[in-house]
């Protein structure tokens, strides 16, 4: 899975795009996915600044493939209210 592939699958099911950024800079209080010089790092970015949980990857398939699993099982247990 690429990064079009992945926007597209987080939008058919639904997960809302305060959730995470995919290379667009940080805020607090989301996912995300960035790419520098070939390696993919992930982090969640809580509201007090920390990064927890961070992975890196070096296929970007895989980090997208994570971010992807990750966000679906959050959405499984916390849909947003509407």
């Amino acid at each position: 899975m690429n990064l079009l592939e992945l926007r597209k699958k987080l939008d058919g099911i639904g997960i809302p795009k305060e959730w995470y950024l995919i290379n667009e800079g940080i805020k607090s209080d989301r996912h995300i996915l960035e790419e520098f010089h070939g390696i993919w790092k992930y982090y969640y970015l809580d509201e007090k600044g920390n990064q927890r949980n961070e992975c890196q990857f070096k296929m970007e398939d895989t980090a997208c493939q994570y971010l992807y699993d990750k966000l679906n099982e959050l959405f499984k247990y916390f849909p947003p209210n509407k």
